[in-house]
């Protein structure tokens, strides 16, 4: 399914803008998609002085969740992989130490794509 603007963010605005902060990667929890909460964190970050380029999210897994069965999802490999792919995308495309921010399951899954295994 297609979240539109919902399914994720960052990224410069423009090719002059600069990074002069550590990028952030915010990590959603079961229940959420990158365009909710972490847009809300990021949307903190920015009145921080942030710019878009330095504040990043995706979402990890299927959108189509139900809240109410939540209790049924659990952390999967592709999570994991799809997480630490971002973070290596972050850092290489912004040339920074990435800081992670996650939220509920988002952070178990960033601790594993952090540490590997």
């Amino acid at each position: 399914a297609d979240l539109k603007d919902q399914g994720s963010f960052g990224g410069k605005a423009n090719s002059n803008e600069t990074i002069s902060r550590n990028p952030v990667v915010f990590v959603h929890g079961v229940a959420s998609v990158a365009g909710t909460m972490m847009a809300a964190a990021a949307g903190y970050y920015r009145t921080k002085g942030y710019s878009e380029g330095e504040l990043y999210a995706t979402t990890y897994d299927n959108p189509n969740w139900d809240s109410t069965k939540w209790i049924q999802y659990r952390m999967k490999c592709d999570h994991v992989k799809r997480i630490r792919l971002l973070i290596d995308a972050v850092h290489a495309y912004t040339g920074r130490p990435v800081d992670v921010v996650a939220f509920s399951m988002g952070v178990l899954i960033s601790r594993k794509a952090i540490l590997g295994g």
